[in-house]
């Protein structure tokens, strides 16, 4: 038997088991200093008032958080998305909680990532959590957040 040869070139990553995806659309209304909200897929609610859920398609164990704001209005505006989760088969609004999964835009920044480990069974459910402390967003200033099970 001869010599093992050189490995070959490293393949494309597999694509994401799942992604879900939240936004505000171009045609939402401005929101405010201050607030905290729910995103669904095309508007953000007042998280006091309303609180929107995906469910978890399939379990997954580590995924990636990605957040957009196109057209940052202030520069020391603030916005930070974080995933909270409510454990199935039976999730419900009392158990939602944060979890570390979390990413901040600051200052002009458009764009952030998180990676990494987030258990995360079937029929859990997840709200994506916006806060701001400037306005972050008007007519025309789409956000878009999408969390991929890896």
């Amino acid at each position: 038997m001869g010599p093992i040869g050189a490995t070959g070139a490293a393949g494309l990553p597999a694509p994401a088991l799942w992604d879900l995806q939240w936004g505000v659309g171009t045609n939402s209304a401005v929101l405010f200093a201050g607030n905290t909200y729910s995103m669904s897929s095309d508007v953000a609610f007042e998280r006091s008032r309303t609180k929107v859920m995906r469910l978890v398609p399939r379990a997954c164990g580590r995924v990636t958080l990605r957040a957009a704001i196109m057209g940052r209005v202030l520069g020391d505006a603030v916005d930070t998305f974080t995933v909270y989760r409510s454990p199935g088969p039976r999730p419900n609004d009392s158990s939602l909680a944060p979890t570390q999964f979390s990413c901040t835009l600051e200052s002009f920044a458009s764009t952030c990532e998180m990676q990494g480990d987030l258990a995360l069974g079937e029929w859990d459910a997840l709200e994506m959590v916006w806060e701001t402390n400037g306005v972050a967003v008007s007519a025309g200033s789409p956000v878009s957040v999408s969390l991929a099970c890896n």
